[in-house]
């Protein structure tokens, strides 16, 4: 009975280290801090352009395209399941102690709309900036240029055209300010 438990203590805690793991080629990154972690299933198409700070996490289904530009996570930070980083061209940095939902889509680089010129031709490379102590909703959007000042937050669903100042909530298509997180609570 003693060795069929210690094989199935054995077994899981195999199992539980494969959940999240520090990467095997971790010296294929830009920079990875202590602790940091990259889980199975997250694709980097070009892992020397992410650096990671300490105890920085990309979760299970996060896809992050940088081939001609850079990704920083900065410390504490980390990206939920399923988040679209877009910085092929540009960079998009994240600071520190910074929550990204599930399903947000993070672009430095898209398709443009320009007078005359097919959308196909016509591109907008702007770098995003991320605060500190940020938070992004499940599902929202942030486009080229954008800067989200520090202590901000982003409701779930939100598109970011513009930039967001250091503390404020926004909120909805195009995204506007609901509130302020020095203040009581938007709903009450």
């Amino acid at each position: 009975m003693g060795r069929v438990t210690s094989l199935v203590a054995d077994a899981l805690a195999t199992l539980l280290r494969g959940l999240v793991e520090r990467p095997r080629s971790r010296h294929v990154f830009g920079s990875f801090g202590a602790g940091a972690a990259v889980a199975p299933g997250a694709f980097i198409d070009t892992p020397g352009n992410v650096h990671l700070g300490a105890h920085a996490l990309i979760n299970r289904g996060c896809q992050l395209y940088c081939a001609q530009g850079l990704v920083r996570l900065g410390d504490g930070s980390h990206l939920a399941g399923d988040v679209y980083v877009n910085a092929a061209q540009g960079t998009i940095s994240i600071g520190t102690g910074t929550a990204v939902g599930p399903k947000v889509v993070l672009v430095s680089h898209s398709n443009d709309v320009v007078a005359g010129m097919p959308v196909v031709k016509s591109h907008k490379t702007a770098d995003i900036v991320i605060g500190n102590d940020v938070f992004i909703g499940a599902a929202a959007v942030v486009l080229p240029g954008v800067t989200i000042g520090d202590h901000a937050v982003v409701a779930a669903g939100a598109v970011v055209v513009r930039d967001v100042a250091p503390g404020a909530i926004v909120g909805g298509v195009p995204a506007r300010s609901i509130g302020n997180r020095n203040e009581s609570s938007p709903t009450g």
